[in-house]
């Protein structure tokens, strides 16, 4: 019987958080726009890859666009292909790895530890991460890369923990799985950030244990070079395609000049990731580095859990030594750093209160007590929301406030946690992501030009900038010329669209968000 109880527990708590994962990830997809930036330029390679039907390059409204393997954009597609050109399918890649991320994490945790609360804990805390809430709202390549090094970092480790040949098997297969996947999201750096976390700690371990285990390397070698063939296979059909420049552009230009070059996109000083640590890795940043500091001075703790600080400190250090830097490139970061936290909140905070002997009705009494408040605090979210938003801005709020009550009744306390925390998140999301998506949103500007070209109006993009092209693509299903001299120009009734200053046209301008503008001219011939 108690077998069956445990069991029965186990499938309840795998429920609750599909359930509440499943909230958190797609509960608003639908309210979202996207943001003029990244989203707008992948969103619109992959919707010219929906289009075309050419799934081995990526072009940009025409023009090859090789900084990454085409893995994403081809992700994106099958979904525009599905569900058709539309803002929620943009947003469904980012937000199916995300939910998928979060429960496999709690599989993994869960049968290598056998520690449920551990498990849960280490998931929770990835998925309220202010960062990994937000990007999973965006359709950016960066969530999937998070996904594969989860998956990748799961992998190696289940392998080298477990001696079932069966569960070697599989762990080998998850961990070459994560690494193909890694480098087939975004190039040679897939493979380095799960990588270089894992050889420092396979050095280290060997050290600690005073003996080399060949085989620990030889397996982490042999997942290497399966994990490579998809990328061989990919770059053979590149090179076909388009030729050795081609393979120059992927590998060399994009991804080592954009890390390794003084010219690099997104240069900056080495200390740029200390300063938004605080920001990335909130709520939960004082726990992480809480067990750090305890790992520091715990030479037991530090060997046990050497592996998830290897996986966070490596990777880290690494990218602040790359001249190129961008906060987004620190996501994958951020699943060994929940790892530590949980370990953290469950080895020693819970162990402290627990000596403290508070008795369980007050503690019970206590947490639904604070939680009513911070949802009472939180709530007035919809109000920042509402300028941009309208009435649907209040739509989570309304449905926590409708939930709330359930958390103080015992048959439907569980529910009622659920429920109303997910709420509670997609409250914030929409008052802080949803928000901005609209604001920096380009769609209306797209719907003037879709009715304008039904008033027999040309399209041109007078601005080369990414972004713009990616949202032409996008939002009118079709390439749209690029004319950077407009002197030269075609005579009729012409549109212009920029993100420029606009000085060289002569027309009526329209201005939209982005700093982007519309210029509607009517020439009689050319000029």
């Amino acid at each position: 019987m108690m077998g069956k109880s445990n069991t029965i527990r186990e499938r309840s708590c795998l429920l609750l958080l599909a359930l509440f994962a499943a909230l958190v990830c797609f509960g608003d997809l639908i309210f979202y726009s996207l943001e003029s930036g990244d989203g707008t330029r992948v969103a619109g390679i992959s919707a010219e890859m929906a289009l075309t039907g050419d799934w081995i390059v990526s072009r940009l409204n025409g023009v090859l666009f090789l900084e990454y393997p085409p893995l994403f954009y081809q992700f994106q597609a099958l979904c525009f292909r599905i569900f058709g050109i539309t803002h929620f399918a943009a947003h469904i890649p980012s937000a199916l790895v995300s939910f998928c991320g979060i429960f496999f994490l709690y599989v993994f945790l869960r049968n290598l530890t056998g520690d449920r609360l551990k498990a849960l804990s280490a998931s929770l805390m990835l998925l309220v991460n202010i960062q990994f809430l937000a990007a999973g709202r965006r359709g950016i390549v960066d969530m999937l890369l998070v996904f594969f090094v989860l998956i990748a970092l799961c992998g190696f480790y289940w392998n080298v923990k477990v001696s079932g040949k069966t569960e070697k098997t599989v762990s080998f297969f998850l961990f070459a799985a994560g690494l193909s996947g890694g480098v087939m999201t975004k190039g040679p750096v897939g493979l380095a950030i799960p990588l270089s976390g894992i050889g420092i700690w396979l050095i280290l371990d060997d050290v600690l244990e005073r003996k080399i285990r060949f085989k620990r390397y030889a397996v982490t070698a042999f997942a290497t070079l399966i994990a490579l063939i998809p990328l061989a296979v990919w770059s053979y059909l590149l090179y076909r395609a388009e030729g050795g420049k081609a393979l120059h552009t992927v590998f060399v230009a994009n991804s080592v000049g954009r890390f390794a070059s003084g010219k690099a996109d997104h240069a900056s000083p080495w200390y740029f990731y200390l300063l938004r640590a605080p920001s990335l890795f909130q709520p939960w940043l004082l726990l992480t580095f809480g067990e750090i500091i305890v790992m520091l001075r715990n030479r037991e703790r530090m060997r046990k859990h050497l592996f998830w600080l290897c996986a966070l400190a490596v990777p880290f250090i690494l990218l602040s030594a790359a001249s190129g830097k961008r906060q987004l490139y620190l996501l994958p970061l951020l699943t060994p750093a929940a790892v530590l936290a949980a370990i953290f909140f469950t080895e020693h905070l819970l162990p402290y209160f627990r000596r403290l002997q508070i008795p369980a009705e007050k503690t019970v009494r206590f947490g639904r007590i604070a939680f009513a408040l911070l949802v009472i605090a939180i709530l007035p979210s919809g109000i920042f929301a509402f300028p941009v938003l309208g009435m649907k801005a209040f739509i989570f709020p309304a449905l926590v406030l409708a939930v709330l009550p359930l958390i103080f009744f015992r048959k439907t306390e569980s529910a009622g946690y659920i429920f109303s925390g997910a709420f509670l998140l997609l409250s914030l999301t929409m008052a802080v992501c949803c928000r901005k998506t609209i604001r920096y949103s380009v769609a209306p500007m797209f719907e003037t030009c879709r009715t304008l070209e039904q008033q027999d109006y040309k399209i041109f993009l007078a601005d080369m900038g990414e972004r713009t092209r990616g949202a032409a693509v996008f939002y009118l299903h079709k390439t749209v010329p690029v004319v950077s001299d407009p002197e030269k120009s075609q005579d009729g009734k012409i549109v212009w669209i920029t993100r420029g200053s606009g000085e060289k046209f002569t027309g009526k301008v329209i201005f939209f968000n982005d700093h982007h503008k519309i210029i509607v001219e009517e020439c009689a011939s050319p000029r």
